[in-house]
């Protein structure tokens, strides 16, 4: 029970308000869709004991006031009528549960098209600092799979509502009909259901964690194995890596195959002791009484009747309640990935003419290790700036701060005068163009890697590709529609580059960041790439990241970065240390 709870307090926190309506809703279509369903079970009972001895027309007070104020003129008569009325509760029974499994299903589905977008957006809005601490096979599986897994947690807790009423209907005819036979098998079945839904259930809620890290496992695999292709098949290692994710898949596999099993215990067990009793009784009444049935017809309808549809009910009930308690870890996991912090901006915007300022910026990850030091100094609009220095030392973090993509821990960054804050930062973001060391080029066209979620301009296009010195080789193959492969596979390491330059320039930045962007090519490329930067609109500030100094420019400032602090080895005319 404390579980249910907790499901319930987890699904109401990460359902829109629209959702929950739409919840409440379609449980309330479910409880229509349940007294018809109970009501068509209810009629038959007494249209098989009236159609095979017409005595009880007469015999039974209901059925007598329904003949008298109807007018019938005759058994049959009756007896026709109560078949037509039996036969149209069935068809709209019929076609309410279509209606209501329609309605349960487009519900789950929707749910899981609702998490999985807003799962997406909130990993895109994440913290970079906190983003590249995350496995982003673990973020996959939580976006495709993992919300996935909800869907049937959804369409478990609706089927429950549905179930409950159809057995709390169909158990108050029993009741009515004879209160003391009801209880007694509510209390053996109870007991029988109540065991094994203990038992079980903690097999299945332990099953669906494992289920939940295997599938965690699977990702991971596929996502090493892939990555390093190249270097699994030098090192020959495929098998290795085959290993790995059959490993992961076989506890997938027998998590599962335990959970479906397990899942149909209850019913086999519920129909052997609910049907179970009723041959006993039947049976001990005619070696009792030396008669036969006759007189228990109407009785033994209903109960056979009801017993029909209650078992596969509670069986339903049992079986939606573990699909639930399986997707408990899933329903975790996707309901702390919602309350992650997500990065909050406002629209305000910020102008770059005259200089960038950073003050007195002091930066240290979650561990309180200062990976910069009190670090100041002034680029000016148009300046072309260099850090070098050897790795760890706090250039590509430096960087990160310049750009906005991660918020000091004192200090502060000013645009002319202005301080960036979360109010001006999507502004200033907007201006860079950015150049990583490693590119990753998506299987598309070149122009969708180019544009790449913007609006498309092909005569914008056209001209950064040509900035870049690719759209000539590009026209000896499909121009611009050339298909790069996965992972720019089908480029060369200095093609690649050269998209990455046109995509970073397709935005018109103010200022051209260069991160380790030419140290895997070789040095005729790499000076041939730079001597192009260079003769770029003389208003873009293009700052550098090297271990290369022979990469480096005579116009260049050039600072050294080492152990979290800034030294300035080389002036251009713009040079203004803090």
């Amino acid at each position: 029970m404390k579980d249910i709870k907790h499901i319930v307090t987890m699904i109401y926190q990460i359902l829109s308000p629209k959702g929950r309506k739409l919840f409440i809703g379609v449980a309330a279509f479910s409880g229509v869709a349940s007294f018809f369903d109970a009501l068509s079970v209810s009629l038959l009972a007494p249209f098989i004991a009236i159609a095979s001895d017409f005595e009880f027309i007469h015999s039974s007070e209901t059925a007598t006031k329904i003949y008298n104020y109807f007018g019938f003129q005759s058994d049959v008569e009756f007896v026709a009528a109560l078949g037509l009325c039996v036969l149209a509760a069935y068809a709209i029974r019929s076609v309410m549960s279509y209606c209501n499994v329609y309605m349960i299903s487009r519900f789950g589905i929707s749910r899981y098209f609702y998490l999985s977008t807003n799962l997406f957006t909130n990993y895109l809005k994440h913290p970079l600092v906190d983003y590249t601490k995350r496995n982003v096979s673990d973020l996959t599986r939580t976006v495709m799979s993992e919300t996935n897994q909800l869907t049937q947690m959804f369409s478990g807790l609706l089927t429950i509502t549905t179930e409950i009423l159809v057995l709390i209907l169909l158990y108050s005819a029993m009741l009515y009909t004879d209160y003391k036979v009801t209880l007694t098998i509510t209390v053996i079945l109870g007991v029988f259901a109540l065991i094994l839904t203990k038992i079980i259930s903690r097999i299945i809620k332990r099953e669906g964690i494992n289920r939940v890290q295997a599938g965690g496992r699977q990702f991971r695999a596929l996502s090493s194995a892939f990555g390093n292709f190249r270097i699994l098949k030098l090192q020959s290692s495929e098998e290795k890596s085959m290993s790995g994710y059959s490993a992961a898949c076989s506890d997938a596999a027998i998590s599962n195959t335990k959970i479906q099993s397990l899942q149909n215990v209850p019913r086999l067990g519920l129909e052997l002791i609910g049907f179970g009793l009723m041959v006993t009784a039947l049976t001990g009444y005619i070696y009792t009484q030396g008669t036969s049935i006759k007189p228990l017809i109407p009785v033994f309808a209903l109960f056979a009747l009801a017993l029909y549809r209650l078992l596969p009910s509670l069986n339903r009930v049992i079986l939606s309640y573990h699909q639930i308690i399986s997707a408990f870890e899933s329903l975790r996991v996707v309901h702390n990935e919602l309350h992650l912090p997500k990065e909050e901006l406002g629209n305000e915007n910020v102008k770059f003419e005259k200089e960038i300022r950073v003050e007195n910026i002091n930066f240290c990850y979650e561990e309180k290790i200062p990976v910069l030091n009190n670090v100041s100094l002034n680029i000016q609009k148009g300046e072309r700036v260099a850090f070098i220095g050897e790795s760890g030392q706090g250039k590509s973090t430096l960087i990160d701060l310049i750009i906005g993509l991660i918020i000091p821990t004192s200090g502060q960054l000013c645009i002319d005068s202005i301080p960036l804050t979360k109010n001006n930062l999507r502004s200033w973001r907007k201006k860079i163009g950015y150049i990583p060391q490693t590119v990753y080029l998506f299987d598309a066209s070149v122009a969708d890697n180019v544009v790449f979620g913007r609006e498309y301009d092909e005569t914008l296009l056209c001209k950064v590709l040509q900035q870049a010195n690719i759209l000539e080789y590009l026209e000896t193959k499909q121009g611009i529609h050339t298909m790069v492969g996965d992972a720019g596979a089908m480029l060369s390491g200095g093609q690649r580059q050269r998209i990455a330059i046109a995509r970073a320039l397709y935005g018109n930045p103010e200022v051209l960041v260069l991160d380790e962007a030419t140290s895997g090519l070789d040095v005729e490329t790499e000076g041939k790439i730079l001597t192009e930067l260079k003769q770029l609109n003389l208003d873009t500030t293009i700052i550098t990241i090297t271990h290369r100094r022979e990469s480096i420019g005579k116009n260049q400032t050039v600072y050294e970065v080492k152990q979290g602090e800034i030294k300035l080895i080389q002036s251009s005319a713009y040079s203004d240390i803090a």
